[in-house]
This record gives C-alpha cells, sequence and structure tokens, in this order.
C-alpha cells in the first residue's frame, strides 16, 4: 500500500508543478503585452500632441494674419515640409526641407512631423499633419486633418 501512495504523490507533484508552470507562463505573457501596450501609447501620445502643435500653430497664423495673407502666404510654399521645431510664423516654414533628414527625439523615439498643404478650391486649404516614428520594426503614424475656409 505506500508503494501505491508514493505513486501517487509523485503524479500530484507533477501536476502541481505543471499547472504553476503554466499560470505563470500565462502571467509573464500577459505582464509583457501590458508592457507593449503602455508604450505604445506613450507614442501614439506624444505623436498626437505633435500633430495638435502644429495644427495650433496654422490656426493661429490664420487668425493672426487673416484669410488673405494666411493663404497667400501658403500658396508659396511648398505642398509638403517637414516641421521639426514650430517657427516664429508662417512665413519661415519656407526655409525647411521638404523631407525630413531627422527627427524629434522624445521618450526614446524619433518622431517625424509631416504636413501636407492641399488647396481644393480658392476658399479653402486643407492642412495634414502626419506624425511617425518607429517602434520596433514597424513605423507607426498619426494623422491629423484641418480644414481652413474663408469666413
Amino acid at each position: 500500500m505506500k508503494f501505491f501512495q508514493l505513486g501517487q504523490s509523485l503524479i500530484e507533484v507533477l501536476i502541481a508543478t505543471t499547472v504553476v508552470a503554466v499560470v505563470l507562463t500565462s502571467l509573464a505573457a500577459g505582464l509583457t503585452m501590458s508592457l507593449k501596450t503602455g508604450a505604445e501609447s506613450k507614442y501614439k501620445s506624444y505623436a498626437s500632441f505633435y500633430a495638435e502643435e502644429a495644427n495650433e500653430f496654422f490656426r493661429r497664423e490664420r487668425v493672426k494674419l487673416g484669410w488673405a495673407e494666411f493663404r497667400d502666404t501658403l500658396d508659396s510654399l511648398p505642398n509638403t515640409v517637414c516641421i521639426l521645431s514650430l517657427p516664429n510664423n508662417l512665413i519661415e516654414i519656407a526655409e525647411f526641407e521638404t523631407s525630413c533628414s531627422s527627427g524629434l527625439v522624445a521618450v526614446g523615439a524619433e518622431f517625424e512631423r509631416v504636413v501636407t498643404l492641399n488647396q481644393p478650391d480658392a476658399q479653402t486649404y486643407l492642412i495634414n499633419v502626419q506624425v511617425s516614428w518607429i517602434n520596433g520594426e514597424k513605423q507607426r503614424q498619426v494623422s491629423v486633418d484641418q480644414i481652413y475656409k474663408e469666413y
């Protein structure tokens, strides 16, 4: 009888060890996924901030210059421009590069902010601000559109 009881407790130990291993593996996988999601959320939050910051710059310039001067200044700019740091005024954007050779560095990632200007008609400007970054091996991006009209 003792021999049967010894074998049964060895099986119990093996089953308990397997259950603990499965639980710990699941817990570690869940924790890793949570950390990845948190980091991705932080990068997306920074990218959204940079995109909205550029939109606020254009809104300010629209109010400050008035529609006619705002539109004329945008007409003189290239259709796509890389804006790493915001200029003091809209005219300074003409001196910026049309593509990003480097980016804004924050929270361990390098962000690129590219503004695309599109004029569907004489009374409208569509400004798209796209902020991108590389997370691991994947390129991520946040894009914000703003329509400006003569009022």
